[in-house]
């Protein structure tokens, strides 16, 4: 969906022809459509949010760290891109701060430590697709508790082989929200 320029001390997936894989089917999964402002959390470099920015009316992309956010809006810049609104907040400190988006898809994708402060803030009733991307399973599961009992439906989950011959896999989950 686009060239990401990356620092030495960036966080990027490593295997591009996994990532590239695991962005299609993200996008794939989330339905995107030209009216559509998707939230992508926990955004990094903007490797979804440059994808997404083709296909849909706006996004909103978050990350706690300015010096990425930074980077992503140049990378957004030198794609071409001007519906990506990069900002940086610490989600875990703020997760209230989505309230003030009217985003009807959410993309999520956090570190290890997964997105629980998130998870308990998110609403159903406005979200109608969520796709959450996560490399610890043990984080995904709790968090997808939460979702669910927040009235997200578990719609299907899917594995990325992104470190082979190692234990570590991405996982893409879809919910579904009431509306």
């Amino acid at each position: 969906g686009g060239k990401l320029r990356v620092g030495v001390h960036d966080f990027v997936q490593v295997n591009e022809q996994i990532n590239t894989l695991l962005v299609q089917e993200a996008l794939r999964q989330l339905k995107l459509g030209q009216e559509d402002i998707v939230m992508d959390l926990f955004c990094g470099l903007g490797n979804f949010s440059i994808a997404m920015a083709q296909e849909v009316k706006s996004v909103m992309a978050i990350d706690m760290c300015a010096a990425m956010i930074q980077r992503a809006d140049k990378n957004g810049h030198a794609n071409g891109y001007t519906n990506i609104n990069f900002m940086a907040e610490n989600l875990f400190e703020n997760p209230h701060i989505i309230h003030n988006i009217s985003a009807n898809k959410c993309l999520i994708d956090p570190p290890r430590s997964g997105a629980k402060e998130i998870a308990t803030t998110l609403d159903a009733e406005k979200t109608e697709r969520l796709v959450y991307v996560s490399c610890n399973s043990q984080t995904f599961f709790r968090d997808c508790d939460i979702l669910q009992d927040r009235g997200f439906k578990l719609e299907s989950i899917q594995l990325f082989d992104m470190f082979p011959q190692t234990r570590h896999v991405e996982l893409l989950a879809t919910f579904t929200g009431k509306n």
